[in-house]
């Protein structure tokens, strides 16, 4: 626990610790003898499950556009990723056409259909992406800052913006703060090592509140199970801190990508809008799904 964080934000979280590991039965296994609102449950449960596995998918797949210079794999994957959600992206990698801050929400049904989809080894032949400018504009949003569409993409600098001047000039907010230290603070809770994870960028960008470190999170969270033998309360544990964690750090998503598409519409806006568009719907399906403990 990092003495730093403050213990009034540090609270709103407290309620969702993981546990230890635990044995429970399959909620999903039926037998000759259960009830037919029994087995009703469990096909709830199985497609709960795959909604879940989709939306662990989304999110590791746009930490590493996030994370990582691009290379064919990961813009396929994302573009099939925002094909199966309805929001395809526009031909090329470099400036994209129209509007992308639609307010239109995500279907819940389109969030499992990347569960069980073939990882894509390239982008779709009609959506052909210029790795060289797609590279290029890597380094422009998140390593140079004087390149005009340059954003520091982590929660303290995103939230604490404000816009000054006859030229609109950002004021980033700090770098460090009471919001890096909770989320810091809520990655140890979980076991969570932003670490281990592979990046290009470099030790000044690679904060802990990073965007894609905090998606390569909730993927970590949303993941159901990583064996079978997973126990259905570890799970409800894992649902409960994710929901928490994005009630507390979630809103800032949309203001990123609205800070982006004011500077370029280009993939990376498009992509962190997709992210806002995701984690908003997985907020929706959470509350939902959990019911808050009684004070």
């Amino acid at each position: 626990m990092h003495a730093t964080a403050s213990k009034a934000v540090q609270a709103t979280c407290d309620h969702a610790p993981l546990p230890s590991s635990a044995q429970a039965a399959d909620p999903t296994r039926s037998t000759a003898a259960t009830p037919p609102h029994a087995n009703a449950d469990a096909r709830q449960g199985l497609a709960d499950t795959r909604i879940d596995r989709g939306i662990a998918a989304l999110y590791d797949i746009l930490a590493a556009a996030l994370l990582r210079t691009p290379d064919a794999p990961i813009t396929a994957a994302v573009y099939q990723a925002a094909e199966l959600l309805g929001r395809p992206f526009p031909h090329e990698g470099g400036e994209a056409p129209g509007e992308s801050g639609e307010e239109k929400p995500i279907e819940r049904e389109s969030l499992g259909r990347h569960a069980r989809r073939p990882e894509p080894s390239a982008p779709p032949a009609d959506q052909p992406t210029d790795l060289t400018w797609l590279e290029q504009r890597f380094y422009d949003r998140f390593l140079v800052p004087t390149t005009g569409v340059f954003i520091p993409l982590t929660e303290g600098c995103v939230t604490g913006a404000e816009t000054a001047g006859a030229h609109g000039r950002i004021a980033w907010g700090p770098r460090e703060g009471r919001l890096t230290a909770h989320v810091r603070t809520l990655y140890d809770q979980a076991g969570f090592q932003p670490a281990s994870l592979t990046h290009s960028l470099a030790p000044s960008a690679m904060r802990d509140d990073f965007l894609g470190c905090e998606l390569a999170f909730l993927a970590f969270l949303r993941h159901p199970g990583a064996s079978e033998g997973t126990a259905r309360g570890d799970q409800d544990a894992r649902d409960r801190f994710a929901h928490a964690f994005l009630r507390r750090h979630g809103a800032w998503f949309d203001r990123a990508a609205d800070l982006m598409e004011a500077q370029d519409d280009d993939f990376y806006a498009r992509v962190v809008r997709l992210a806002a568009l995701v984690a908003r719907a997985d907020l929706q399906l959470l509350d939902e799904r959990i019911t808050p403990p009684t004070p």
